[in-house]
Formats: C-alpha cells, sequence, structure tokens
C-alpha cells in the first residue's frame, strides 16, 4: 500500500514482540494422537475482525477482485491471530493480538471457532504487555474445559505450534524446544525458544508438548533463524490474578532533529473490566503519555532546539529562496540549516502543478491549483483538495498481482485549522484508508498559488502522534510566497486564513499604473514605468526568521517584483543584518564587502549567466553615506534578461530604489 513510511522518531521499547512470523509450514505431526488433535481443535479459536463496509476510495478502473482467493473475497472477517480456551470461559492469547491501547478503524476484535460461529469478547481478567499476554472471556461462550497447561516443559522435548497460521485455519507444525532467551529489558523470565515454524497469524497460539499440555505462548519468530519465541505458561500462571500491568520504555524523536526524550509508561488497572472499557481507558492514557513526551521533549531541549542555541545564528543572519519549502532542521555539524527536498514535477489538469520532495522522512509538497478553481473552493472542500493531489502522486492498492490507481480517497475524515508558533495557519486534514487501517494526514499552508503542505501516511493506531509530530514541524517551516498578482489579489481576500504577519503587510495592486507594499521594516512603491504591472507580473515574499529584541520573529527578509512570471526580469530588496562573530569567514566576508560598497555591491553591472545584475546599498543619504556602524543594511537589486549596458542598468535601479523606504532603526 502507498504512503507508509517507516516512522524512526517513535520508537517504543516495551517488549510486546509484535508478530513477524514467517516460515513453511511442516507435515502434521503424527505423535499427537486424533483425539487429541481433535480435542485442542476444538478450544482453538481464530481472533478476527469484521472487514469495513464501505469503501470511501475511487478508483481508474474496477478493481480485479476475482485475482483474490476465494475465501478472501468472500470471508467477512480479516483473521488476526490466534486464541486459546486454558478454564471454562478463560482463553488466553497475545496481548498484541487483541491489541488493547491501539487505535484502529477495524470493530472490537471477535472469536471465531471452528464450526463458523463467531463470539464477542467480555471481560478482561489478566493482562501483561511485556511479557505479552491476556487471558479474558466470551460474553456468550461455548462449552469447554480448556487445554492442559505445563509450567515445567523439557528442554530438546518435541514440541507442536498450533495456530491459525496465515489466516487460513489452525494447524500443527512440530520442531523442538531447542533454548531459553533472557527478555530484553530486564531479563526478568526467559523466552522459550523453538524450531517449530510459526507464520503470521500463529501469533497467541499454544505450543503444545507430546502430550498436548500447553508449555507456551507463540508469540514472534526470529528475524534470523527459524527458532521462533513463546511465552512460557508459568509466567501467566504466576502473574498477579485480576490484574493488568502495562509497562513501556518509549522514545520520541522529531525528525528534524537528533535529540531524544524517554520515559516509561507503567499502569496497573484492577481486574476484570469490560474489554471495551479497558481499551478506550488504555488509549486515552496512552495518547496523553505520547503528547507528553513530546512536550518534555521540546522544553527539556529547548536552549538548543532552533531558533535558540549557538547553532541557530547562521539561519538567523540569512534569507533564502523556498518557493518549494523546506524544512530547518539540525546537520551532521550541529548547525540549524535550511534543507530543501529533491524534487519530481507533475502537471495537472487545467494549468495547475504539484512538485514534491522528501527531505528525510519529511514529505513536502507544493500544489499550484488549476486556473479554473477558486483558492476559496480549496479551503471548502477537502474532496477536491486530496483529488488534485492524487493527479500528481501514483497511489495505487495492490489486488492479486496487480495495482489499481487510485483516485480519490473521499472527503477527509478530520479537518480544523492550526496556528504555529509564528501565526501561521495551517489547514489540517486527515482520511480514512479503512482497508488497510491506514490513514493519509495532509497539513496545508494556504499560499497564493495553492498550497505547500507536509503529508505522511500513518497507521491508525499512532496516526495522532503523526499528526502531532506534523504540527511541531510547523514549526521549522521554511517557505517564501510566491504568485502572480492575481493570485495574490485572491489570497489576500481571504484574511481569516493569513498568517499574523499579514496584518502588518499591505499590498496595493493597480494594474498597468503602479504596485505598493507597506511592511514593518519597509516600504516599496513601482510605478508602471519601471516594471509591468498587470494579472501575469508576480510577486515573491522571501519571509525568514530572525531577531527582534528578545524574541525571534518571521518576516520579510526579501521582495521580489518580476515583470512577468516567465521570464527573469525583476526588482528585489533584501535585508542583511551584521554577521555574528561566530559566523563562518565567507558571510563575514561578504559583509564587508557590503560594507564598503564592493563588488557585487557597487553600483556596478555584471553578467550573471544569461542575465545582467546591478546590485547596491539602499541609503537616505546617498553613495557617501557611511554604512560600517549599521547593524542591518538593506540592499536594491535589479536583474533582467540577457546583456545590457551599465547606463540603462544604473537608471532602472536608480528609479526602483526611490520608491523605497527604510523604517527600520
Amino acid at each position: 500500500m502507498f504512503l507508509v513510511p517507516r516512522h524512526p522518531q517513535r520508537f517504543v521499547f516495551c517488549f510486546t514482540l509484535l508478530l513477524g512470523l514467517t516460515g513453511m509450514p511442516s507435515a502434521t505431526a503424527l505423535a499427537l494422537d486424533r483425539a487429541t488433535i481433535t480435542t485442542v481443535q476444538e478450544q482453538i479459536y481464530e481472533v478476527v475482525v469484521r472487514k469495513p463496509e464501505h469503501d470511501p476510495l475511487s478508483y481508474e478502473r474496477p478493481l480485479p477482485l476475482e485475482l483474490l482467493p476465494y475465501t478472501v473475497r468472500t470471508d467477512k472477517y480479516i483473521a488476526t491471530g490466534t486464541a486459546f480456551l486454558i478454564a471454562p470461559n478463560r482463553l488466553l492469547s497475545a496481548a498484541h493480538v487483541l491489541r488493547p491501547g491501539f487505535k484502529s478503524q477495524y470493530p472490537t476484535p471477535q472469536l471465531r471457532d471452528r464450526h463458523g460461529k463467531v463470539h464477542d469478547i467480555g471481560q478482561v481478567h489478566q493482562y501483561d504487555a511485556r511479557r505479552d499476554f491476556i487471558v479474558f472471556s466470551l460474553k456468550n461462550p461455548p462449552p469447554g474445559n480448556g487445554l492442559p497447561l505445563n509450567p515445567v516443559p523439557v528442554l530438546n522435548d518435541k514440541v507442536y505450534a498450533v495456530g491459525n497460521a496465515h489466516g487460513e485455519g489452525v494447524v500443527f507444525r512440530d520442531g523442538l524446544y531447542t533454548s531459553d532467551t533472557p527478555e530484553q529489558m530486564k531479563g526478568a523470565w526467559k523466552w522459550l525458544r523453538f524450531s517449530a515454524a510459526a507464520s503470521p497469524g500463529n501469533s497467541g497460539g499454544p505450543l503444545l508438548n507430546e502430550r498436548g499440555e500447553v508449555i507456551g505462548i507463540v508469540l514472534r519468530k526470529s528475524e534470523n533463524e527459524n527458532l521462533n519465541y513463546a511465552l512460557p505458561v508459568r509466567e501467566v500462571l504466576n502473574a498477579p490474578k485480576n490484574l493488568a500491568d502495562i509497562e513501556m520504555l518509549i522514545g520520541y524523536r522529531l525528525d528534524n532533529m537528533d535529540m531524544t526524550r524517554r520515559d516509561t509508561f507503567h499502569k496497573q488497572v484492577p481486574l476484570p473490566r469490560d474489554y471495551a472499557t479497558f481499551h478506550r481507558d488504555l488509549t486515552a492514557d496512552l495518547s496523553r503519555f505520547y503528547a507528553g513526551l513530546l512536550k518534555a521533549l521540546l522544553a527539556e531541549h529547548q536552549g538548543r532546539i532552533f531558533p535558540n542555541g549557538p547553532g541557530a545564528s547562521a539561519m538567523l543572519h540569512r534569507t533564502r529562496n523556498a518557493i518549494m519549502p523546506g524544512v530547518i532542521a539540525k546537520g551532521d555539524d550541529g548547525q540549524w540549516d535550511m534543507f530543501l527536498p529533491k524534487t519530481t514535477r507533475a502537471d495537472l489538469e487545467g494549468g495547475g502543478m504539484l512538485i514534491k520532495g522528501s527531505v528525510g522522512n519529511m514529505h513536502l509538497t507544493r500544489l499550484r491549483r488549476p486556473d479554473a478553481i477558486p483558492q476559496r473552493r480549496l479551503y471548502a472542500d477537502s474532496k477536491l483538495h486530496m483529488d488534485l493531489m492524487l493527479q500528481g502522486n501514483k497511489w495505487t492498492r495492490a489486488v492479486g498481482a496487480e495495482n489499481v490507481r487510485i483516485t480519490s480517497l473521499g472527503k477527509a475524515s478530520e479537518e480544523r485549522w492550526h496556528v504555529d508558533h509564528y501565526g501561521r495557519r495551517w489547514l489540517v486534514r486527515v482520511w480514512n484508508v479503512p482497508h488497510v487501517d491506514q490513514k493519509v494526514i495532509l497539513i496545508s499552508l494556504p499560499t497564493p498559488e495553492g498550497f505547500v503542505s507536509f503529508i505522511r501516511g500513518a497507521n491508525t493506531t499512532n496516526a495522532d502522534e503523526h499528526v502531532a509530530d506534523l504540527l511541531a514541524l510547523t514549526n521549522f517551516f521554511y517557505v517564501s510566497y510566491y504568485g502572480t498578482l492575481a493570485q495574490w489579489r485572491e489570497f489576500l481576500r481571504d484574511p481569516e486564513v493569513l498568517p499574523g504577519i499579514f496584518r502588518h503587510i499591505a499590498l496595493t495592486i493597480d494594474y498597468r499604473q503602479r504596485l505598493r507594499l507597506n511592511t514593518r521594516h519597509f516600504t516599496v512603491e513601482l510605478p508602471a514605468s519601471a516594471i509591468s504591472i498587470n494579472e501575469d507580473s508576480d510577486l515573491s515574499l522571501r519571509f525568514t526568521y530572525f531577531r527582534d529584541g528578545a524574541r525571534t520573529i518571521w518576516d520579510i527578509g526579501g521582495v521580489v517584483f518580476g515583470d512577468h512570471k516567465n521570464t527573469g526580469t525583476a526588482f528585489s530588496v533584501f535585508r542583511n543584518p551584521q554577521p555574528l562573530a561566530n559566523l563562518s569567514a565567507e558571510s563575514r566576508s561578504d559583509w564587508e564587502k557590503l560594507v564598503n560598497r564592493q563588488h557585487p555591491y557597487d553600483h556596478k553591472a555584471f553578467q550573471h549567466e544569461s542575465k545582467t545584475v546591478i546590485s547596491s546599498p539602499i541609503t537616505p543619504g546617498g553613495v557617501s553615506e557611511s554604512l560600517a556602524s549599521k547593524p542591518v543594511i538593506y540592499t536594491g537589486h535589479y536583474i533582467v534578461d540577457g546583456a545590457h549596458d551599465q547606463q540603462n542598468l544604473e537608471s532602472r535601479l536608480g528609479q526602483f530604489v526611490k520608491g523605497v523606504t527604510i523604517l527600520e532603526r
């Protein structure tokens, strides 16, 4: 399935051993007599969840469901594991099979017996997350006294792994009980290791000896050899009755930094409790714990996380072009910098465009809406928003050996606005993908063109934590606002979606007459005699982060006025703060050139690639004004396609600079 990135920033050290079972079944063992096998089969259950009844997705063609096996097509349930009876109306399974505390789009797990009857889970009677077992009862229990339990297994005895292998029915597979392995956290018990084959679906089933006695619960397969893991049944017998013990060592890290936070979630809950209530309360407790870990991580390292700490200085003294958004991240050298993704582009119908790329595990997009789609419609229509994303992303659903393209995810299941630390308003949208129990998360910042976004796919169980991660990462987003003047006019009509800084920005557009931009630090007025001012002229606001007294703000560090969206001719003005002493020699050298009006700030035209450029400081006192004591210097630039003479460019730049007023002191 599409969009399921590895998510290393949230790593759970609870030794709830999630099933990774593989292997081919061996022949059914003959040492167990037919009567014993029949008795065992009557007390083994499939753990199942009911398939989603509604699919909100649309596809480019009908799904070729005939390629699926008959049982997969026709079964209303999905088999997820195995459970077995150990006493009248007492069943045992792996905790991770029933998954209390883990969110899902699927209904509550149920049990299905060998005759196809489905039973509802009633109460939880014992639970241990680290040992990975759960003892529970059914609401309408079938008859049965349970399989005999043997807490003293004999090393090198023949054993049988019994369970619902691959969701295709209960099978018996033989091997040896080969060894013991201490559990990984504290060595508090030893796992049974066995060579009988085990497959996905076996998890939670019994490990039997030759007499049909349960010696362990099958949990997982070894990663690199056929020595699988089981929990000794004595750990269940010795565990406290009527108690849930949940202990997990959990770590948290954001994608753009190397700082981590670890803490232990430990909770004990008196039992018995209704499974649904136990699941609901544990889910809420874990969600609060994850939120607390993220908050603690950011608080603990606040002095070293951008915009704080010596590693942030360089970023606070530069303005970068990021029409395709980037992320501020901590580099291997300990310095915070803006990282841009390598990108691919897809043209959309109607003049739209989608550019996408990744910085590590952070997936970024830039969406230019088609010409006929108003900006407000994108804010209101989540289906349209994602449909446009799907035009530029070939996401598919696997059906048998074929992959069918997904054309729509339907309407978002969750939708809200979020305001980051710098007053930027983000549209948070989440779509359900029920058939794989996943969600697609899109967190988007409106721009004159459309949206720039984070996008991520996640399993439903931790999708909320992925959303929290991305919302934290919005504070490290680096983007320039670009658009034609027509797009800017439409964009500015919706002040409720604009970042807070736009309260201090005024853009006046009079086509074929003048263009005026007012900001807190400077103003610019351009007459039509200096540059074309029409619907297809463009404007780029180069936002950056810099110090304003004791605080860091997000504000305009530069502005580029383009003659036309398809040419490179433009006027620009940029803010240049004096670099600190600890910044690079290159930064200090560039500052010295600016202070001394040396090339390229000497008011002399020069060739750069296929363009001609002229630049100079902007000073009220003209060329004679000293720049040596100024903490901030503004520069004006004129760039034009082709080769042009000094006199022409000098005149045009002078006309532009006359319209610039510096307000910053």
